[in-house]
C-alpha cells in the first residue's frame, strides 16, 4: 500500500491534477473556513494530538521518510511560484496582529515548559561539540554579513547620492549599533526595515531609542520601510531619499 501511494504521488499526471484541485479549494472562502474550525477542532482533542506527536516521533526516526520530504523541499524551493505564494503568505501573517499575538503566545508557553526547555538545552550543548554544526555556524555567521537581496539594490539605488552601506561592516558602529546607509557628509543615516524583525513591539521601542541616541550625536535618521524591497525600482528609492537630504539642507 506504502509503495503504491508513493509511486501514485511521483506520477506528474496526478501531481499535476492534485494541485490544480489544491488551487481551486485554496480560492474557496468557504472550503478555507471550514477546514480552519476542522483543524481548530483537531488539534484541541488531547488524544489527536498525542496521535499526532507519536505519528511525527515515528516519521522523524524514519530515513526513507526524511529523504522523501527533503526531496520534495528541493522541488519546491526551485518553483519561482511556489517561493512567492510562500513569501506572500508570511506577509500577510506577519502583518495580522492575532496571528502575532497567537504565535508570542505559543513561543511563551513552550519555553515555560521545562521539558522542553531541557531538550533544547541538550541539543545546543550537543551542537557545540560537533565540528560540522561549528562550521556550519561560522559560515551562517558569515552569511549574515553579506548584503541581503533588498541591501543590495538600494546600494545601487543610493550610492550615486553620497551613501555608503555599513550594515556588514562590523568596526563601524554609530551609538553602537551599524548603519545601514550612512552620508557621513550631510549625517544622514538611512535604515532598511524588514517585515518581522522590526515590527515586533519590543524592537520598535529599541529601535526608537536607537534613533534617539544617534540624533543626540548630531545625526538625522530615516527608514524605509518593508515595502522597498529588491523590486522598488531605483528612482523611486532616490526621490524618497533626496527629499529627506533636502529637509537636512
Amino acid at each position: 500500500m506504502a509503495e503504491a501511494g508513493v509511486k501514485k504521488h511521483n506520477d506528474p499526471e496526478f501531481r499535476r491534477m492534485m494541485a490544480e484541485r489544491n488551487r481551486g479549494l485554496a480560492q474557496n472562502p468557504a472550503w478555507q473556513a471550514a477546514m480552519a474550525e476542522f483543524n481548530r477542532k483537531m488539534t484541541r482533542d488531547p488524544a489527536v494530538r498525542e496521535k499526532m506527536a507519536a505519528a511525527g516521533r515515528r516519521q522523524a526516526q524514519d530515513p526513507a521518510w526524511k529523504e522523501r520530504m527533503a526531496s520534495m523541499v528541493r522541488e519546491r524551493s526551485a518553483n519561482p511560484m511556489w517561493r512567492a505564494n510562500i513569501l506572500a503568505e508570511m506577509r500577510r501573517r506577519q502583518t495580522d496582529p492575532v496571528f502575532r499575538a497567537n504565535f508570542l503566545a505559543g513561543n511563551r508557553k513552550m519555553w515555560q515548559n521545562p521539558e522542553f526547555r531541557a531538550k533544547i538545552l541538550a541539543g545546543v550543548r550537543r551542537a557545540t561539540r560537533d565540528p560540522s554544526w561549528l562550521e556550519k555556524n561560522r559560515a551562517h555567521r558569515d552569511s549574515m554579513e553579506k548584503p541581503s537581496k533588498a541591501e543590495r539594490h538600494i546600494t545601487e539605488a543610493l550610492e550615486p547620492l553620497g551613501f555608503v552601506f555599513r550594515g556588514n561592516q562590523s568596526a563601524y558602529r554609530v551609538a553602537g549599533h551599524r548603519p545601514d546607509f550612512l552620508d557621513e557628509e550631510r549625517k544622514l543615516i538611512v535604515e532598511s526595515d524588514g517585515y518581522w524583525i522590526h515590527r515586533r513591539p519590543e524592537n520598535v521601542a529599541k529601535d526608537a531609542a536607537l534613533d534617539a541616541a544617534r540624533e543626540a550625536l548630531g545625526y538625522r535618521v530615516k527608514h524605509l520601510g518593508p515595502e522597498v524591497n529588491h523590486k522598488t525600482p531605483l528612482e523611486e528609492i532616490r526621490d524618497r531619499v533626496r527629499k529627506w537630504m533636502a529637509e537636512g539642507g
